[in-house]
């Protein structure tokens, strides 16, 4: 892994902290549940998963390495908490999608049996 230990956790809390900045500015917006947005996440968590199972074995002796897991799990604190939220837009958007395909169905045949009648 390129970069110091301290240095990738520090990349990995940033994009984190924009995601969730993000999400808070949007609240409860179904663009940060798009696909790509959800694909970014994971793989930063994947990725930071990766840096901490690697760290050095003298790594608490390093500060920095410690402040960026503290935030790293503050984070991860923070998502734990909007994961739930989003997890509810997106039952909901799947129940108006839902909704909406029984509708086009529907309105396709009164148009097939309509068309019959013509």
């Amino acid at each position: 892994m390129p970069g110091s230990s301290a240095d990738e956790l520090r990349a990995v809390n940033q994009r984190l902290h924009v995601w969730l900045a993000r999400y808070e500015a949007e609240h409860d917006c179904p663009s940060l549940a798009c696909t790509e947005g959800l694909a970014n996440l994971l793989a930063d968590l994947a990725y930071a998963g990766e840096v901490v199972r690697h760290l050095p074995p003298g790594f608490a002796q390093d500060e920095q390495v410690r402040a960026e897991i503290l935030h790293y799990r503050q984070n991860l604190e923070q998502l734990e908490e909007v994961l739930p939220r989003i997890h509810h837009v997106l039952l909901s958007e799947r129940a108006r999608l839902e909704a909406q395909r029984t509708h086009m169905e529907a309105v396709a045949g009164w148009t097939d049996s309509s068309k019959s009648t013509l």
